[in-house]
């Protein structure tokens, strides 16, 4: 043992040299060795590396430091945002979801979306309809198409009868239509008629809606007249109405006319009989149960009647000398409102 071993505080000795150690050391400055050797094994038995030791110890720093990011990273997961390749081979961004403080995902993005036009209704034959076009007029052409010549203009709020089923062209749905009532303005001189074509778009907003009619069931004619004449003929088509009603005969003023009709008796001119307080024309059937040509006073009765006769479909008016007196759409479409009587009952 050296001089300076004998006067320096002894606290721990080096196994291996017996050097005298500081308190606390692990390396031997003597013998350049660690200072506090594993035991021996027994014999036969492989000695641990002295490198393992430092290494279990950073692997196992290793193994919790990983282990604790991981614990966070399942509680609290991070955004993702990214861009997955489309089919084609071109990539679209995929919306990222961010996490709140509740855990719950909300997105970044809310996709938009293009809303598709609604179909414009469709109206049927025998509709009645109102002009619906804000800020603009209606035009009524001659037939269903941009190129057909203009008869005239409609302003919101007119009324007009749907003649047949629609047509599509142009790009429009176009309705044959005669007018009921409200403003038309026109710049045709001597207009022959007023049944022509106006035009409404087939989706989105319709220029043209269904109108109300107040129908109701009529009892007397005085009830069937309160409404327009193609008003009724919307109303109640070909259905079979019982009315009574007074009849009369007014005078005639023009019982006679050269021109031809047909079919003479729902084409005809005005008979001198005509129901009392109202402006319905009618006309008894060929084949009516109690027909009456004239009156000499005023006559209560009950009527069964119906509208839109099949044999409107072929009435003409036809001046021997010039032709054709009456467009035939307008002469057809009077015919239709016509009251076809088919069975007179005299009441007492």
């Amino acid at each position: 043992m050296s001089t300076r071993d004998r006067y320096q505080p002894i606290d721990e000795r080096c196994r291996r040299c017996g050097s005298a150690l500081p308190a606390g050391a692990s390396f031997c400055a003597e013998c350049g060795l660690d200072a506090h050797p594993l035991p021996r094994t027994a014999p036969g038995a492989a000695r641990a590396p002295r490198w393992l030791l430092p290494a279990v110890a950073v692997g196992g720093a290793l193994a919790l430091v990983g282990g604790i990011v991981l614990a966070l990273a399942l509680r609290d997961p991070a955004p993702i945002s990214g861009s997955v390749p489309s089919a084609g081979g071109s990539e679209s961004v995929t919306p990222s979801a961010s996490a709140s403080l509740n855990g719950t995902a909300t997105p970044s993005a809310t996709p938009s979306h293009t809303a598709t036009p609604l179909p414009a209704p469709v109206f049927a034959n025998r509709s009645i309809v109102e002009v619906t076009q804000e800020g603009d007029r209606l035009l009524l052409r001659t037939g269903p198409g941009g190129p057909a010549d203009e008869i005239g203009t409609l302003r919101t709020g007119a009324r007009l009868f749907t003649i047949g089923a629609p047509e599509d062209a142009d790009g429009y749905r176009w309705y044959r239509v005669a007018i009921v009532s409200g403003p038309f303005e026109t710049n045709v001189v001597d207009l022959s008629t007023s049944i022509g074509w106006v035009a409404s778009p087939p989706t989105g907003e319709a220029w043209l809606a269904a109108a109300d009619v107040a129908c109701g069931s009529p009892t007397t004619v005085v009830e069937l007249a309160a409404l327009l004449p193609l008003e009724r003929l919307a109303c109640f088509g070909r259905d079979e109405l019982t009315l009574t009603g007074v009849l009369e005969s007014p005078p005639c003023d023009a019982c006679e006319s050269p021109v031809t009709y047909s079919p003479a008796w729902l084409a005809g001119p005005d008979p001198n009989v005509w129901f009392a307080g109202t402006d319905i024309r009618f006309r008894p059937a060929p084949d009516a149960i109690g027909p009456i040509t004239e009156v000499t006073e005023p006559m209560p009765v009950r009527v069964t009647a119906h509208l839109e006769d099949p044999d409107a479909a072929s009435c003409r008016i036809v001046d021997p000398g010039e032709g054709l007196v009456e467009a035939p759409a307008d002469v057809v479409l009077n015919c239709r409102t016509t009251l076809v009587v088919t069975e007179f009952e005299f009441l007492d």
